[in-house]
């Protein structure tokens, strides 16, 4: 393993970030190999909620932190990916790690990996930084985001007290499957026997899948009902975390006060989540919506009326998306919604090229204003030029690496409140 610069943030970040690209190897199994022992026992000693989903795990994570927190409790949150710093994906209480712990604990994980697992990926390093520096806390309780799936993520090895689905959609289907069945399957391979296990709307299909795991798993599943999925993004969210916290009251853990989550809904924050933000007076509207089905929460929430009044138009979208992404029917949703097009790509090497993008876009919309720029600086700064001279507004969609260069660009803090969480 390629040693970097352990005197240097960069440097170390830098060498983490190489092994994003090149053969990944998946599977929980690894690490075993590159966490400690001592770790995993620190960490069975925390309660821990393990949620995956492929939309709205993030969000629900914030929110549960959120909740948690609000009554007391110590709190650990690991969260992926990152909008402009690693730090975000680790946080105490709300607070990102320092980069100067982040720093200590990867030279340490480094060394392991040196010896354990030569070829670790990014995400494995990451992880088992996260779960170092969580082990050593000594919190209350654990909210962990599963990366990618469940049966074969790098967070399976922990022992949740409570695990969590929030969705099922096609996403990462190279790797999870073809069909909602077999997602559903995989993800659902994250709950433990006799353990609570939320599951979010989904799909009769998905629901095939999720059954088909439980009889393996042998957890204690319920289903949020069918109807639900009509509700709104944030109807929806709450309705999965009240069923989280009920049922974690049932377990004798720590105990949430029955109207913390409700309190927690009305100021959590979740940054690049229908982020708004304000840049030289104009409003911009930023949501990391990268499929078709969190692109249909966000339209959703886009017709309020309430932010209709916040929006003022036109409305000019800058989109950029990555080739595993369900990018062509995301363009056909979002083109009828806006009045300028600007597509560009992110430094991914899965980035779609902007050529590409607007190849597809002008065959069902050859009326609309859409422009390509493939250098993303510029595209930022055309598309706010565009909104300041129209006295529009911006919305920043698809990629999160695109809502991270728009943060880095433009000096958009991603925590822009004191304690990093809350309004």
């Amino acid at each position: 393993m390629e040693q970097p610069d352990f005197s240097c943030f960069e440097s170390t970040m830098a060498a983490l970030f190489s092994r994003v690209r090149g053969r990944i190897e998946p599977g929980s199994h690894r690490m075993l190999q590159l966490v400690r022992a001592e770790t995993l026992a620190g960490l069975r000693r925390v309660p821990t909620c393990l949620v995956a989903g492929t939309n709205g795990k993030g969000s629900l994570c914030a929110l549960l932190e959120h909740t948690f927190r609000s009554c007391g409790l110590k709190t650990a949150l690991y969260t992926s990916p990152h909008l402009v710093s690693p730090t975000e994906r680790i946080r105490f209480n709300g607070i990102p790690v320092s980069e100067q712990r982040l720093l200590l604990t990867a030279k340490r994980v480094f060394e392991f990996a040196k010896e354990r697992l030569p070829d670790a990926t990014f995400f494995e390093l990451m992880t088992a930084i996260a779960f170092e520096l969580v082990s050593a806390e000594k919190v209350d309780v654990f909210v962990c985001e599963v990366g990618l799936g469940g049966r074969l993520d790098s967070t399976n090895v922990l022992s949740p007290q409570i695990s969590v689905l929030t969705s099922v959609g096609l996403d990462h289907m190279e790797w999870l499957g073809e069909s909602e069945e077999k997602i559903g399957f995989e993800k659902s391979l994250i709950s433990r026997r006799n353990r609570p296990f939320v599951v979010g709307p989904c799909s009769n299909e998905a629901k095939s899948g999720i059954l088909s795991a439980l009889k393996i798993t042998g957890a204690d599943a319920t289903f949020i009902a069918d109807d639900e999925m009509q509700r709104s993004h944030s109807d929806w969210l709450l309705n999965i975390g009240s069923e989280t916290v009920k049922r974690w009251n049932e377990g004798g853990l720590p105990r949430v006060e029955p109207d913390a989550l409700l309190k927690a809904s009305r100021n959590y924050f979740w940054p690049g989540r229908f982020d708004l933000r304000h840049v030289q007076g104009r409003p911009v509207l930023l949501d990391a919506a990268h499929n078709s089905h969190a692109v249909e929460y966000f339209l959703k929430h886009c017709r309020n009326a309430d932010w209709k009044e916040k929006l003022p138009r036109p409305w000019i979208l800058l989109y950029a998306t990555l080739s595993d992404k369900d990018w062509k029917v995301c363009l056909e949703k979002l083109h009828p919604v806006f009045d300028e097009i600007h597509l560009t790509q992110t430094r991914s090497p899965r980035a779609v090229h902007p050529s590409e993008l607007l190849n597809y876009t002008l065959t069902f919309s050859p009326s609309i204003h859409v422009l390509s720029q493939e250098n993303s600086l510029e595209a930022i700064d055309g598309a706010l030029s565009r909104v300041k001279d129209s006295r529009g507004s911006m919305f920043v969609l698809g990629s999160l690496t695109l809502l991270g260069e728009v943060m880095e660009d433009l000096s958009i803090p991603v925590f822009p409140f004191p304690d990093s969480q809350s309004p």
